[in-house]
């Protein structure tokens, strides 16, 4: 979790402002820009729910089976509906 946050962070900083200037840059490294940021969403998103979660069952108001994983299995990823599922 914190590993996620430190990559997400740095991530974040480097592509900030190559992202700002993106009109001069090739297609490439706007795809692999998209989808570093796709990656940081996700790994904010994935945070933020363990440590909800985590605080919900340390608190003893939930059980662990009641805070399924937030994603699907990434080897189901061939449709979006599948990875959300």
């Amino acid at each position: 979790m914190v590993l996620e946050y430190l990559l997400s962070t740095v991530t974040l900083s480097y592509i900030g402002p190559v992202w700002q200037r993106a009109d001069g840059v090739g297609v490439l490294l706007r795809i692999v820009l998209s989808w570093a940021m796709a990656f940081c969403s996700a790994w904010a998103l994935m945070g933020s729910y363990s440590i909800g979660a985590a605080g919900a069952v340390a608190s003893g108001l939930f059980h662990p089976w009641q805070w399924p994983p937030l994603f699907g299995d990434w080897s189901n990823a061939y449709r979006v509906r599948n990875l959300w599922s």
